[in-house]
């Protein structure tokens, strides 16, 4: 197949999925997009085009690390189109760039395995038009990740087979890309994809080579992006994650056992919202895990059909991803959890069915370069008379309502909704059916010689995107744009400070009862659900990131919420009325800078803990320290008034007018985090960690201009040591390419 062509066909189908993203004002808005995706690029757009790094949100939790987080894809290259297009457009295209590279991505790998171009196309298909790969496109970077899984794949199987040094160099730049993306699960998952496949290739053929080249991709990879990895690590470190999350939380996005189900039943566990297709019953990270009917049964077909080392090796694949996607249903994943170091601080044990599309599809991809030499149409007829079955059992059994009510559906359910769900599935079993028949007549007709084989064949390709496209076309939620750009009524009166709103997700998860529709979105916009408010300039005390710093859980855990909103310095706190969402002022609110004359020292932080319970503490009299401050002694004198006022409050500096009656101390409440410097009147001052949490700085009387800056020392380095790995790889590179011109040259010189 020509490569013009190829990439012509691609691009037709990736517009018809998502066609509409480019071709409208509509954009995504489900899940984590509006949520944090969406208000994360605002502010990292607005951030680039005013010519600085967002290397710190002031936006949520009291301030939080933005770029330290691979999520956000600050530094991610093709995050440019982000930047520097209109907004909207920007996302929409970044997105869809991504579905044309995968499907490009995985036809050169099936391609480079010796397949035909219809084989490659056909597995391409099943990948990146799979159900695993869009609906995880509800957290998009997900979907960016696994973009670069067969390039990587591809680079990494050529640097085996061709015992290069040079493929090797290139699948760790393509990791280092990965890790960009914003997915470290996903990058973890490859990892031990990869080496899986190296522990078999040196028992195939005995040779150590595969470790060199395995050592060397992890080292190039972590190499080019330790800019993001080492700010990345200090966060983890202060994190929730650090010493790992308890059972429970790793593995609530398990694949429940009925949920597999969904691969041969398509949608089976989803119902249709507003025209687009949402979770219904079991985890709800991927919505769909239909590759395709006749994708999946080449796929279990292919270990029968061919006996080839690197066939079973998929399939050995496909089955361990399953059970790792299991989770807690199943023993290896609380196995890993217990054993494997670092296994604990991963959540979601669904995501690794991003294996199992992949596994599944290169089955795919060899079962169907073998089709015209096996008859399969009686086994497409028995599948057929299953699904017909399948439906009649679900239209005139209630089957699906005791499966319900064993599962205990989430949230309000109403049983219209279980009747629609039934026969939601039982018309898509009978969808399925229909598309059978398709295929059936089409290798009935090819093997009878009815048709041309490459009619027959592109006729085949027709039916697999009409399959894919009637169950995985409509799985992301779209919006008009305006969604974004309008403020929510209680804005205006939310400007000048921060904002609580203790019943929002309460009221979130009440309101939208497990479904989505338009309603619900426009409500999540006007409560300021997640990181909304950020959209909007707005600071929020709570907020929404995948990881937590875990001094901000202790706090707000152990503090009561009155002397928390007092110490945060919240000026609004969000209730709902009878009809609409109000704000109340704090009038127990202290200034978010505070000069504060008193000071204790106590060094055990649980003990500060219990001392900010008590009726004893008064944060605007005294702050708590963890260490003694030099030269410092408490301010005997009458207090008089402190003026402390914000000059400039920008992400990574802030500047404060600090006039003084006394000595004491500048308190600030936002989070005391490394990587900060403070400056009093241009002399570089020590930031204490005040109040557990908080920061704090000795001010000596009199006026003064304190100064803080933000450029975390982690990405100096990191950036340092990516610059000297990039140099090491091309030196490397370079010579190796060298040394085999040369190497070339002296056999052709001999004759050989």
């Amino acid at each position: 197949m020509n490569k013009i062509i190829l990439f012509i066909l691609l691009l037709a189908i990736s517009f018809l999925f998502f066609g509409e993203l480019l071709f409208s004002n509509k954009t995504f808005v489900y899940r984590d997009i509006h949520l944090l995706v969406y208000p994360g690029k605002l502010f990292a757009t607005s951030c680039i085009r005013d010519g600085f790094l967002p290397f710190w949100n002031p936006y949520i939790l009291c301030g939080s690390p933005f770029m330290a987080i691979p999520y956000h894809q600050v530094l991610y290259p093709l995050s440019i189109l982000v930047y520097s297009l209109p907004f909207a457009f920007g996302i929409d295209l970044f997105f869809f760039l991504h579905i044309l590279l995968a499907g490009l991505f995985f036809y050169l790998l099936m391609r480079d395995q010796g397949l035909s171009s219809g084989s490659s196309l056909f597995a391409s298909l099943s990948y990146t038009f799979s159900g695993i790969f869009l609906s995880t496109g509800a957290i998009m970077a997900t979907t960016l990740t696994a973009t670069w899984t067969p390039i990587l794949l591809l680079l990494y199987l050529r640097s085996l087979k061709m015992q290069s040094i040079k493929y090797a160099l290139l699948s760790g730049l393509v990791v280092a890309v990965q890790f960009l993306s914003g997915t470290p699960d996903y990058v973890c998952l490859d990892l031990g994809l990869l080496f899986l496949l190296t522990m078999n290739w040196i028992v195939y053929k005995k040779s150590l080579f595969p470790i060199k080249s395995f050592v060397l991709l992890v080292l190039a990879g972590i190499g080019l992006c330790l800019f993001q990895i080492l700010p990345f690590l200090e966060f983890v470190f202060l994190s929730d994650r650090m010493g790992g999350l308890s059972f429970s939380e790793v593995s609530l996005w398990s694949l429940g056992l009925y949920e597999i189900l969904n691969i041969f039943i398509p949608l089976g566990t989803a119902i249709p919202s507003d025209g687009y297709i949402l979770p219904y019953i079991g985890q709800k990270m991927t919505t769909s895990f239909y590759m395709g009917i006749l994708p999946i049964i080449l796929a279990i077909s292919a270990p029968f059909w061919i006996k080839r080392r690197f066939v079973l090796f998929w399939t050995a694949a496909a089955i361990f991803s399953l059970c790792l996607s299991a989770g807690k249903y199943l023993p290896i994943y609380p196995f890993f959890y217990k054993y494997l170091p670092g296994f604990s601080m991963l959540r979601d044990p669904v995501k690794a069915m991003h294996l199992f599309s992949l596994s599944a599809s290169i089955l795919a991809g060899f079962g169907f370069n073998r089709l015209f030499s096996k008859d399969i149409t009686k086994r497409l007829i028995l599948f057929l008379f299953f699904y017909l079955f399948l439906h009649l059992l679900f239209s005139h059994t209630n089957i699906l309502f005791k499966i319900g009510n064993g599962l205990h559906l989430p949230y309000r359910v109403i049983i219209e909704e279980v009747f629609f769900w039934k026969y939601f599935v039982a018309g898509n079993c009978l969808k399925v059916s229909a598309i059978l028949l398709g295929y059936s007549l089409l290798f009935y007709l090819i093997y009878k010689a009815k048709i041309q084989r490459s009619l027959g064949l592109s006729a085949i390709i027709i039916l697999t995107i009409f399959d894919l496209y009637t169950f995985n076309g409509r799985l992301s939620y779209l919006i008009n744009e305006d969604f974004y750009k309008e403020e929510p009524k209680i804005a205006k009166n939310l400007k000048n400070g921060r904002f609580f709103s203790p019943a929002t997700a309460k009221k979130m998860v009440k309101h939208i009862g497990g479904k989505s529709t338009l309603e619900d979105f426009i409500l999540s916009k006007e409560v300021l659900y997640g990181n909304m408010g950020m959209a909007f300039g707005l600071y929020n005390v709570g907020g929404y990131e995948g990881i937590y710093l875990k001094d901000f859980n202790s706090l707000t855990e152990n503090i009561p919420t009155r002397v928390l909103l007092k110490i945060m310095g919240v000026q609004d706190i969000l209730l709902f009325g009878d009809e609409e969402i109000v704000s109340y002022k704090n009038q127990d609110s202290v200034p978010r800078p505070l000069f504060v004359k008193g000071k204790r020292v106590i060094q055990d932080r649980k003990s500060i803990l219990e001392y900010m319970k008590s009726s004893g503490f008064d944060p605007e009299k005294e702050v708590i320290l963890e260490e003694e401050p030099k030269e410092f002694q408490n301010a005997k004198c009458k207090m008089q008034n402190a003026k402390c006022k914000i000059i400039k409050y920008e992400p990574n500096r802030i500047v404060i007018d600090v006039d003084a009656p006394n000595d004491g101390f500048l308190f600030l409440s936002d989070t005391y985090y490394p990587g900060w410097r403070a400056y009093v009147d241009g002399q570089k001052t020590k930031i204490y960690r005040a109040d557990y949490y908080f920061r704090a700085v000795q001010i000596k009387e009199g006026r003064h201009i304190v100064e803080f800056k933000y450029l975390p020392k982690t990405f100096i380095i990191g950036l340092i040591g990516s610059l000297l790995s990039g140099i090491m790889v091309l030196v490397l590179f370079l010579c190796t390419e060298k040394a085999t011109v040369l190497t070339k040259n002296l056999l052709a010189l001999h004759g050989i």
